[in-house]
């Protein structure tokens, strides 16, 4: 690419797939909601004749949804309306150090949320149940926090973040079912647990 004619126009985004437990908290598989399972490395390079990017390495958490808002604004299209849902990476990308006040939410299952916030790993489970950890001080997530009363403010504050509704998806309840359509008689549908 260096080389050739589109080595002053081609933006480079490098994304993985999400991380995996070695046996950390006794699992092992990306099936969880903390942070060893939900990070994704993400690599963002700017076209040779691009100055406004500044190479380093940022530390706030950032979310998928936000490459395709970052490369709209980066290549200077015009936004299409109501599909920008996430937040342009412009101004982290243009100053490694810039203070990043926005969540990053994601979800495994209907119902089960994590909420990356500067320090703080917020989870909420279907069932109600809440993990709060302090990442800057307990990386591998093994204190949690969220039932001291000493962090009700920040849960509270946390949960506000939380998704008011959501899909609640269906599960079928045999592989033969999967193939009917929706409103075929046969089918049952099984609410996700």
């Amino acid at each position: 690419l260096d080389h050739s004619k589109y080595a002053d126009n081609t933006w480079i985004v490098l994304v993985g797939d999400n991380g995996f437990h070695h046996g950390e908290k006794e699992r092992w598989g990306k099936s969880a909601l903390w942070r060893e399972a939900c990070h994704v490395p993400l690599i963002i390079v700017p076209p040779k004749k691009d100055k406004r990017v500044t190479p380093g390495k940022c530390t706030p958490a950032v979310c998928s949804i936000d490459i395709y808002p970052t490369l709209i604004e980066a290549c200077n299209l015009p936004p299409v309306e109501n599909q920008l849902a996430g937040n342009s990476l412009m101004p982290l990308l243009t100053n490694t150090s810039a203070t990043w006040n926005k969540p990053c939410i994601s979800t495994f299952l209907p119902g089960n949320f994590v909420i990356h916030s500067g320090p703080w790993n917020f989870i909420q489970y279907a069932d109600g149940s809440r993990e709060l950890y302090n990442v800057s001080k307990d990386e591998p997530e093994f204190v949690n926090l969220a039932q001291l009363p000493e962090y009700k403010l920040k849960t509270e504050s946390i949960t506000s973040l939380l998704p008011k509704s959501w899909h609640k998806g269906v599960q079928p309840s045999s592989p033969d079912e999967e193939s009917m359509p929706d409103n075929s008689p046969k089918k049952k549908k099984k609410k996700w647990v």
